[in-house]
């Protein structure tokens, strides 16, 4: 059976099974693809560690919330994946048993059943693959709660404080030179995301393989006028939002070109494009179009919503797409970068497997497998080759 492949480059893939696990070359960039790990948000690749994480997310959260005195924003929503053909829904069929190999609750609907669960979705929609127990986090309201957890414990933070150097002696971390001098340490977390690489001093070799994709997303907002009954139907009980009107959503819904995020005040975050575009952070015209005729495309309610904002960040994505974590040659040196687009649902294993490696003990088993070594020895050795199926 054909698997497809996402390459950060925004091409897509279908090459044979039987490279399952392997290495291809995108034929549009060249970058490095790992077969089954781009395939779609329910990787095969990276599925046990992001059930690792999604485990310990619910305590995690509660944590931080204790000790930070914020909410976090994480909640139950669940995810709809939705298609509008029947090519789509024999697509989310697979991935329903893919998903259900991997442990995950998963149920292909078809287009009526879809809009049962949320009756603004468009009616040319055809199938839809729920995930119901998805959860959902703000990652703005996480970080400002972790950032004062940190505080309130005692870390001392210098921002806006780049990094230029990690100094290394006798194959050890020795200390970090930035811009505000220089800092002895035995220990460096490299999680400079997308500059990652960027940092001098280590062996060439040791450089974090990583790079800038790009992605541009929109906050939208309920307009003025423009709440009266957004739902094309009963729909059901819902929490109220901005002005006491139900939601638009109130599941996490994903379709081929873009996401949207119901969030707790009626607000929808609309994401992502993937750009290799460097390190250039701008919000386009092209970005924004597209993102909004994709939104449109799944949900024609939010034409009655206002582009509250529209940002940009750079994800850091590795050569195969899949995380660079843990120690390496020089001791002291822990990877946590290139975590790509999952940067914000792997963050409590992430930091469970880090403070493991710099306290001596052994990581969860899921978190192994993710180090430098392999970005190493990918680059140097020869990869398979596929023969690319149109998709």
């Amino acid at each position: 059976m054909p698997i497809p492949v996402i390459c950060a480059c925004s091409a897509k893939l279908r090459v044979g099974d039987h490279l399952l696990g392997k290495h291809i070359n995108c034929p549009k960039c060249g970058a490095l693809l790992a077969v089954g790990a781009e395939a779609d948000p329910h990787s095969l690749a990276l599925a046990p560690f992001r059930r690792h994480c999604a485990a310990l997310y619910p305590e995690f959260a509660r944590a931080v919330e204790r000790d930070a005195g914020l909410d976090v924003g994480f909640e139950r929503r669940g995810t709809l994946a939705v298609g509008f053909s029947a090519y789509d829904l024999e697509r989310l069929r697979e991935r329903e048993r893919d998903a259900r190999a991997q442990g995950l609750a998963a149920r292909t609907l078809d287009g009526e059943e879809a809009r049962a669960l949320e009756p603004a979705l468009s009616p040319r929609i055809a199938a839809a693959l729920r995930f119901p127990d998805d959860h959902a986090i703000d990652p703005r309201r996480l970080v400002r709660a972790l950032l004062a957890a940190a505080l309130g414990r005692g870390v001392r933070v210098l921002d806006h404080c780049p990094v230029h150097r990690i100094v290394v002696r006798d194959s050890a971390v020795a200390a970090v030179e930035h811009s505000r001098g220089r800092t002895e340490c035995s220990h460096v977390v490299l999680a400079a995301g997308a500059w990652s690489g960027l940092i001098e001093g280590l062996p060439e070799a040791l450089r974090a393989p990583v790079r800038p994709v790009r992605g541009q997303i929109l906050r939208l907002r309920p307009a003025a006028g423009g709440l009266e009954d957004r739902r094309s139907g009963g729909g059901g009980a819902t929490s109220p939002a901005r002005g006491g009107a139900p939601p638009l959503l109130t599941h996490v819904v994903r379709g081929p070109d873009a996401y949207l995020v119901p969030r707790a005040d009626g607000d929808l975050l609309l994401g992502a494009t993937s750009e290799e575009k460097g390190y250039a952070k701008e919000v386009t015209v092209e970005g924004v179009l597209g993102l909004l005729r994709a939104a449109y495309e799944m949900v024609p309610g939010v034409a009655d919503f206002a582009v509250v904002e529209a940002t940009s960040g750079l994800r850091p994505a590795s050569r195969d797409g899949m995380p660079l974590l843990g120690p390496c040659a020089v001791r002291g040196l822990i990877y946590a970068t290139g975590h790509y687009r999952s940067g914000i649902l792997l963050v409590p294993g992430t930091a469970e497997a880090i403070a493991a490696w710099i306290e001596h003990r052994d990581p969860a088993p899921a978190a192994r497998g993710f180090g430098i070594e392999r970005a190493i020895e990918s680059a140097a050795g020869t990869h398979a080759a596929a023969e690319v199926l149109r998709w």
